[in-house]
């Protein structure tokens, strides 16, 4: 899984790892990308969520369009 953090959300993640297996891969665009080898689950998906704007998944597309339609769901309650 890549994903790519803010540069605020980035240090955070950086002193406080979200897995074992994060690695930062590189900065891109002023985002900074961190690699993650892990089977997302409800917790991990949810602490993603809650960053908003903060963050974008780049990989799997599997899971871009997942995190997208949740998203998007939960736009429409407002």
């Amino acid at each position: 899984i890549e994903i790519a953090f803010s540069g605020l959300q980035a240090q955070y993640i950086a002193t406080q790892p979200l897995h074992i297996s994060q690695r930062k891969l590189r900065t891109e665009k002023g985002m900074h990308v961190f690699g993650f080898r892990l089977i997302p689950n409800f917790e991990f998906m949810s602490y993603i969520m809650g960053l908003g704007k903060e963050v974008v998944i780049l990989k799997p597309r599997s899971l871009r369009t997942k995190m997208k339609k949740e998203l998007q769901a939960a736009a429409g309650n407002y």
